[in-house]
C-alpha cells in the first residue's frame, strides 16, 4: 500500500509498528520499512504538486 496510496501505507504502518511492539511479535522491521517508504512518497507526491501549481501559476498569469 506505501507504494499505492502513500496516506494508507503510512496509517498500516504505524498501526502494525504499534501492534508489533505491543505483541512483541516479529514484523516491526517490515512495518518501519513501510513507514520510510510511505513518508518518502509522501514528500515526492508534495513536491511533485508544488512543482506542478508553480508551473500552472506561471502559465496562467503568462497568458494575461
Amino acid at each position: 500500500m506505501a507504494f499505492l496510496i502513500p496516506v494508507a501505507g503510512l496509517i498500516c504502518s504505524i498501526i502494525g509498528k504499534k501492534q508489533c511492539i505491543e505483541r512483541n511479535e516479529d514484523g516491526a522491521g517490515l512495518a518501519q520499512a513501510g513507514l520510510i517508504i510511505s513518508i518518502v512518497e509522501l514528500a515526492i507526491v508534495l513536491i511533485y504538486l508544488i512543482i506542478y501549481f508553480i508551473i500552472v501559476i506561471s502559465a496562467v498569469t503568462a497568458v494575461m
